[in-house]
C-alpha cells in the first residue's frame, strides 16, 4: 500500500487524491468486510448537534476518515464510514430543504438576492452528494446547473414568475431529483448491490415540502 499521507479537507473533497491538482472527485465505497451502518438516533443527534453548535464562522473538525486510493475507481472507505454516512445523509437533507426555500421563495418573493444566495447554497449541497459531470455541455454538470440560475433571473427580470417557477421544476423537480438519485454516481456507494439499493431508496423516500412557509 503505498501511503499518501494525510490532510485536512472539506466534506465534498474527500475523494480528491492528495497531491493530485487535477482537483478530479472520486466516489467514496464501504468496502463488503466493513459493517453496515451500526449509528443509532443518538449518536446521529450527538454529532448534527455538536456540528451546529461549534465555533461560528469555523471549519468544524468530524475526525480522520481513512481511505484507500483507486486511481480510476471509488476509493475505500476504512475509517470513518459511520460518521461519514451520517454527514453525507445530512447533506443530502440539507440539499433538499434548500431546494424547497428556492422554490418557496421564487413563489412568494420572486427575483430577491435571497433567493441567488439560497440557489449557489442548494447546488453546494447537491455537490457533497452527487458526482456532477465534469462535461460542461451536460445538463448534469455544475456549469449548466449555475446556468440555470441565470435563466431564472432572467425571467424573473421580465416579469415571468410562472415561466421562473417552469424552469426550476424543469431540473429540480421531486421525479428529477430521484432520476439522479437513481442514475447518477453518489459520492457514496457500497460493495453490496442491496446496501446500494437501501440507501437510493431512503432517500427517494425523503421530500421537504416548504411551499406554504412565506
Amino acid at each position: 500500500m503505498d501511503l499518501k499521507g494525510a490532510e485536512i479537507r472539506k466534506f465534498k473533497e474527500m475523494g480528491r487524491i492528495i497531491n493530485d491538482n487535477s482537483n478530479k472527485q472520486h466516489p467514496l465505497k464501504v468496502p463488503h468486510y466493513q459493517r453496515p451502518y451500526k449509528w443509532a438516533p443518538e449518536n446521529v443527534e450527538k454529532l448534527i448537534t455538536d456540528w451546529f453548535n461549534h465555533e461560528e464562522n469555523s471549519d468544524y473538525f468530524c475526525g480522520s476518515i481513512v481511505t484507500v486510493i483507486h486511481t480510476d475507481q471509488p476509493h475505500d472507505l476504512i475509517d470513518g464510514q459511520q460518521r461519514f454516512t451520517t454527514l453525507f445523509l445530512a447533506n443530502f437533507v440539507s440539499f433538499m430543504t434548500l431546494r424547497s426555500l428556492v422554490l418557496a421563495t421564487l413563489k412568494y418573493q420572486g427575483y430577491a438576492m435571497r433567493f441567488i444566495t439560497l440557489y449557489d447554497e442548494m447546488l453546494d449541497s447537491l455537490q457533497h452528494v452527487i458526482l456532477l459531470d465534469s462535461d460542461d455541455s451536460s445538463p448534469t454538470s455544475l456549469s449548466s446547473l449555475s446556468n440555470i440560475k441565470n435563466r431564472i433571473i432572467d425571467e424573473l427580470s421580465n416579469g415571468n414568475l410562472d415561466a421562473a417557477i417552469e424552469i426550476f421544476n424543469k431540473y429540480f423537480s421531486m421525479a428529477e431529483i430521484r432520476s439522479l438519485l437513481h442514475h447518477k454516481t453518489l459520492n457514496l456507494q457500497y460493495d453490496r448491490s442491496s446496501f446500494n439499493t437501501s440507501l437510493v431508496k431512503v432517500m427517494c423516500a425523503l421530500d421537504i415540502n416548504l411551499e406554504n412557509e412565506k
